[in-house]
């Protein structure tokens, strides 16, 4: 349906609602209630109350506001424009008049016949018939005067064709219709009103200007600076930047756009938020949008590059974590572990090995391969089960022989190690191996105390020789670097 019968349909039905048209960038809305154009808006700067004030510096509201209505009716009617029909309530209403707006913007677009067509609708719209209109001569005249003047529509339609033309006996009734309210006498001044598409519903009520003789004495206040023509799309830009999780979001683009879009994104934020536009506005809106060009610039300098981009997607898109990540959980879990260490060791030292074993068994879960975690295990799982479990007890000395023979290949010699195992032999009746074991850890630390007490223990003690059933009955081990150790007489 085109814009103009859509209008008709409005004031026909006296439907409220909206008319939301669009024309590339370009929007127009249209507000009605009870048959009557009762507020318009759109988001051309010439349109505005500020530029008809400017270009018509005489005029008083009523004739600015019905021009700046007049104009926008006209660019509307465009067929290749897209129309919205909405429910939307309009809470401003001003008094314009909706029948002359419509003969005026619509009247040089239509053909006689279409024009004819469209003002039967009016009539139509009435209960009344124009045959019943009961018009006089001179009531014409009137009429056809005012067409003339007041709506500035050029005609040489004489009184007779006028009382004869469907299309004008049409006119007429309007001009005549009460429900239309025709050719309204000029009414009290209302304020221009103004709008910011990102905030088209949701403007304030419009209020009625106080007669000069009814406002109250103020004292006058120093003037406040004018605002800066981009302060509003300034701060709702940086409420949005602000709230974005990611890049795809500072560019408004999804995430699986091509470059091609997020170019055009960063070009367009880019116009927008530049510095040297804000070049005459204050430090505070300088520094805001400093701020924001920097971060939609941060967000296309990582979009731009397919490597990176391909990163990004990866890591805020699929959860995949980068290196950096990978390397700084494994950094955190590392601290973690060696504070359960720290914590085992302090348990260990006052001699309580149940406790300690606990907080051993957390730090070599979250870092298996720190050997010094895993020796000090290895001797509380030896102690905690000597016992009650000599297959068990057993294995914690195997463990604590399995991280001496891995440190071989390190720089830093573990003199711990030795000297646990060195007390697991003490403490299962093992005094030769247990020397040995000691010796050496004294060898690569001569200052352990904690070897130098075993090594006493033992020494003092003497050894314990082992019957030849004894010898007879114990396993053959394998020989190796530990065990070509400990095989020496």
């Amino acid at each position: 349906m085109l814009f103009i019968d859509q209008v008709l349909d409005f004031i026909g039905t006296k439907e409220e609602g909206v008319l939301d048209v669009r024309q590339g960038k370009k929007r127009w809305m249209f507000f009605f209630s009870d048959g009557e154009i009762v507020q318009t808006k759109s988001n051309i700067p010439s349109e505005q109350g500020g530029a008809l004030k400017q270009e018509f510096p005489g005029a008083k509201t009523p004739e600015l506001l019905y021009t700046q209505t007049l104009r926008r009716l006209q660019k509307a009617n465009n067929r290749l424009n897209t129309i919205e029909k909405l429910d939307t309530a309009s809470s401003k209403k001003v008094s314009l008049s909706t029948a002359d707006l419509f003969i005026e913007a619509f009247s040089d677009v239509l053909t006689d016949e279409e024009l004819a067509s469209r003002c039967e609708y009016f009539a139509d719209s009435n209960p009344r018939k124009p045959d019943d209109l009961g018009l006089k001569d001179q009531e014409i005249v009137i009429f056809l005067a005012q067409m003339n003047e007041s709506l500035k529509i050029s005609t040489s339609v004489s009184s007779a064709q006028c009382s004869k033309n469907k299309a004008w006996i049409a006119l007429l009734y309007l001009w005549r219709s009460k429900s239309m309210e025709f050719l309204k006498e000029n009414q009290p001044d209302e304020a221009i009103f103004d709008f910011d598409l990102d905030d088209l519903l949701d403007d304030d009520p419009l209020e009625a200007e106080i007669p000069k003789e009814e406002q109250p004495e103020q004292e006058e206040e120093p003037t406040a600076p004018d605002r800066h023509p981009m302060a509003d799309k300034l701060e709702r830009l940086a409420d949005r930047l602000e709230d974005a999780q990611n890049h795809f979001e500072v560019l408004e683009c999804p995430w699986d756009s091509s470059v091609d879009r997020f170019r055009k994104a960063h070009r367009d934020l880019s116009l927008m938020l530049h510095p040297d536009r804000y070049a005459d506005a204050s430090e505070e809106m300088q520094e805001i949008s400093t701020k924001l060009f920097d971060k939609i610039r941060a967000a296309w300098e990582i979009l731009e590059n397919d490597e990176e981009r391909k990163k990004y997607i990866d890591k805020e898109i699929h959860g995949i974590k980068t290196e950096e990540e990978e390397a700084m959980e494994e950094l955190q879990a590392y601290w973690a572990a060696e504070e359960d260490f720290k914590r085992g060791m302090a348990l260990f030292n006052q001699g309580r090995i149940p406790q300690a074993h606990i907080n051993f068994q957390k730090a070599v879960e979250a870092c298996p391969n720190e050997l010094e975690f895993r020796a000090y295990l290895g001797f509380t799982t030896f102690h905690s089960a000597k016992n009650s479990n000599k297959e068990a007890a057993l294995r914690g000395i195997d463990d604590i022989k399995e991280v001496i023979e891995l440190n071989q290949g390190q720089e830093r010699k573990l003199d711990s190690a030795w000297m646990l195992v060195g007390r697991a032999y003490r403490e299962n009746n093992e005094p030769e191996k247990a020397k040995r074991a000691l010796k050496q850890a004294l060898r690569i630390n001569p200052s352990n105390s904690d070897a130098v007490r075993e090594l006493k223990r033992i020494m003092g003690g003497g050894p314990k020789k082992s019957s030849p059933k004894e010898k007879a009955a114990e396993p053959e081990k394998k020989k190796g670097f530990f065990g070509g150790l400990f095989g020496k007489k």
